[in-house]
């Protein structure tokens, strides 16, 4: 019988101890798991936010310019049936082929081809197509050169050339005789044949622009660059990992509810079992926001450098460095707001574990010390001495 309370005493003994000690792989289990879900859940409010994604690259290559190069490195590539204008629009200088897109593209549209691209495309993630809905609208632009952008190109590409020889202007002399049009000899002639130039240019760009193709659809060559049996398990992944951004933080928290369980009976010690943690998670997520972020910065300025002038190659390391820094910036104001609550717990735990007596706290207050009043001793009999005239009491009497 003594040995078996023997055992409960050691049992009822160890208890707290194998308590505590998972009350600290679960604390550890915190620091760990909130900075990672922090950084996921600030990754993906950007990363899946078409509306945050829009103003990065619009920011990034509309207003960067960025667009405008890529935009005409596509539209006068030098390949089709105007091969000839878009050579000469093509061998402009940089300066002058910005111009060039300023008299071309209206102002707004990039901004909103950039926006309708981008909710297409974050519309297709959660609809059963197999292909966004992407398209280029290029009405505008087709209005432009039907209006007057035409000759205000024809113009810009004109005065960029060379002044023509004699021999230049002979032959232009006699091409116009025999066939009453000024051909295309890439430099810039003397009246009347600068003038005659000008208006043989401006209408063959228009007749182009009649017969331009005003909706490009993208959404097809993007499917079929996925691969048509992979884009619903790409759709399927980009969907899980946008849920676990979203709700990862919620295990976190979790783990605070068991730590509560496990270990938490008194104010302070919800202040130590939780401000801690909170202070260490806050001070490793900073650690990875400055580091990580340096590595990812350096790794983009590489691609960037390596791109050199291709256009296209460095526009995604620059929309990629936009996201960065509206990643970094989230990441580094919670990290330090879980740093800032892990302290305020810790000194308000010890604060109330000093301030409320035993007997006015709750559940979490101060532990209640053991009570110093001992059982109630036995009542013991006193002697009453015999009143006069009361027989003797007793064995004898």
């Amino acid at each position: 019988m003594r040995s078996r309370r023997d055992a409960m005493r050691r049992t009822s003994g160890c208890t707290p101890l194998l308590l505590n000690a998972l009350a600290v792989l679960l604390a550890a289990a915190f620091v760990v798991a909130l900075p990672l879900a922090i950084v996921a859940h600030d990754v993906g409010r950007i990363a899946f936010s078409a509306d945050a994604v829009s103003d990065v690259i619009a920011n990034r290559l509309v207003e960067g310019g960025a667009f405008r190069r890529l935009f005409m490195s596509a539209l006068f590539s030098g390949e089709g049936q105007s091969s000839e204008i878009a050579q000469a629009l093509a061998a402009l200088d940089p300066s002058e082929q910005d111009e060039a897109m300023r008299i071309l593209v209206p102002e707004g549209w990039a901004s909103d081809q950039v926006a309708r691209l981008v909710s297409g495309l974050y519309a297709w993630i959660d609809s059963p197509r197999p292909a966004p809905d992407l398209s280029l609208d290029l009405r505008p632009l087709r209005e432009n050169l039907l209006t007057g952008a035409a000759v205000q190109l024809v113009e810009l590409v004109v005065d960029s050339w060379p002044a023509c020889t004699l021999e230049q202007l002979d032959q232009m002399s006699q091409a116009a005789a025999a066939t009453g049009e000024v051909p295309l000899t890439y430099c810039e002639p003397s009246e009347p044949f600068r003038g005659l130039l000008v208006e043989f240019v401006t209408t063959v760009l228009r007749d182009q622009a009649r017969q331009m193709q005003t909706i490009v659809p993208l959404g097809q060559d993007l499917a079929q660059g996925l691969g048509s049996g992979d884009v619903g398990v790409f759709k399927e992944q980009l969907r899980l990992l946008r849920l676990v951004a979203r709700g990862g933080w919620m295990l976190a928290v979790s783990i605070l509810g068991l730590i509560m369980a496990v270990a938490i009976r008194s104010w302070k010690a919800l202040g130590r079992w939780w401000g801690i943690p909170l202070i260490m998670a806050g001070a490793a997520c900073l650690l990875i926001a400055l580091v990580g972020g340096g590595l990812a910065a350096g790794a983009l300025e590489s691609a960037t450098t390596a791109a050199a002038e291709d256009v296209f190659s460095a526009a995604v390391p620059a929309v990629l460095s936009g996201v960065l820094d509206q990643v970094l910036g989230r990441i580094l104001a919670h990290a330090l707001l879980a740093a800032v609550a892990g302290v305020a717990l810790l000194l308000a735990g010890n604060f109330l574990g000093r301030r409320l007596r035993p007997e006015e706290s709750g559940p979490l207050g101060d532990e209640i010390a053991p009570s110093t009043s001992e059982a109630p001793a036995t009542a013991r009999r006193v002697a009453r001495p015999p009143e006069s005239g009361d027989k003797p009491s007793g064995l004898f009497g």
